[in-house]
């Protein structure tokens, strides 16, 4: 059988969040505020969506929707956290089979109450609060290391050491533990009804991975035949490739630029086409900019290596090799000769 969930005229709202229903009315609809129009404030708005949200709350309730009741009374105590709406969202939960939620909203509901709760009110919430704990167990958690992230069923519940006991439902959880630099770890338990537990665990910090490096001889001195060094027809055919390059580059965007310049002719041009042939033309001259920059540093690199690189057989044996890299920003060419 369902029990009236309290209806609360105004939770310091703006607006009325329910009018008087059932035997609960009386009791909890002590607290009023003048009704206003709802104004650009973001403090009135806020005040007028926490009582649209418990309205909602109870109507959904009093449709049988009671998962759709307990999101909308969460959310109006969220805007608006005024303890009697903890109530009506530990009934709800117990209804759900939610014993952990709702030992939590009555607990707070007492506390926050405090002389306010009446007797009768009180001993209620208390026969509940006796189930429920039977129902339900606290977790602590401790770790020697400070600022560990902790989750339970993979939902963060805090930081250590500032993580409060947690109640939970009977059942196995995951209790997982994080901290950067550490390697993270993860405990399983499984609660008892009315059981208190503390895991309590020490994080190890992650270990450093060593990279060996082994040196290897270099191969024996290698006669090369004489004539222009392999790195001069390296450079040569780099250079080959950038001046074909800076032409293709070159003829397209002059290519986009010319009918870019017919389009802007036309009586009705269309200003998408007009981005896209400006955006193509500046794009590949600048690609030309830097293709013919770097065809002029790997032909001075190419000229060095064919007419003026030392070729006695003593330095033609050791090993050369030639690179260019190229970016919007940069061009670097480097070497071993």
């Amino acid at each position: 059988m369902r029990r009236p969930l309290a209806l609360i005229s105004s939770v310091v709202l703006c607006a009325p969040l329910a009018l008087p229903r059932g035997a609960w009315a009386n009791s909890e609809a002590s607290i009023s505020a003048s009704a206003a129009e709802p104004g650009p404030n973001p403090e009135e708005a806020r005040l007028k969506e926490a009582s649209e949200r418990f309205q909602k709350g109870l109507t959904f309730y009093d449709q049988g929707e009671a998962k759709l009741a307990l999101v909308e009374f969460e959310k109006a105590y969220e805007l608006v956290p005024d303890y009697r709406v903890l109530y009506n969202l530990g009934l709800v939960a117990i209804q759900l089979g939610e014993f952990a939620r709702a030992r939590v909203a009555l607990e707070s509901y007492l506390r926050q109450g405090g002389e306010s709760v009446d007797a009768g009110r009180k001993a209620e919430i208390e026969r509940d609060l006796e189930m429920l704990r039977a129902r339900t167990a606290v977790l602590r958690v401790e770790t020697k290391e400070p600022e560990v992230l902790v989750l339970v069923d993979d939902v963060p519940v805090g930081e250590t050491p500032s993580v409060e006991p947690l109640v939970l439902d009977v059942g196995p959880h995951r209790v997982s533990f994080r901290r950067d630099g550490y390697e993270a770890t993860t405990e399983r338990v499984t609660l008892a009804g009315g059981e208190e537990k503390t895991v309590a665990v020490q994080l190890r910090p992650v270990k450093p991975q060593l990279v060996t490096v082994r040196e290897r001889p270099l191969p024996p001195p290698v006669m090369q035949p004489s004539g222009p060094p392999v790195g001069a027809w390296v450079g040569w055919g780099v250079t080959a490739a950038l001046a074909t390059g800076a032409i293709a580059t070159g003829v397209y965007g002059i290519g986009q630029a010319s009918s870019l310049n017919s389009l802007k002719q036309t009586p009705d041009p269309s200003p998408s086409q007009m981005d896209q042939l400006s955006s193509s033309a500046s794009t590949a001259l600048l690609a030309t900019d830097v293709l013919i920059v770097g065809t002029g540093v790997a032909l001075a690199v190419s000229t060095y290596l064919t007419f003026f690189a030392p070729r006695d057989r003593d330095k033609a044996a050791q090993a050369r090799s030639l690179g260019v890299a190229l970016s919007p920003t940069l061009i670097q060419a480097y070497g071993a000769f």
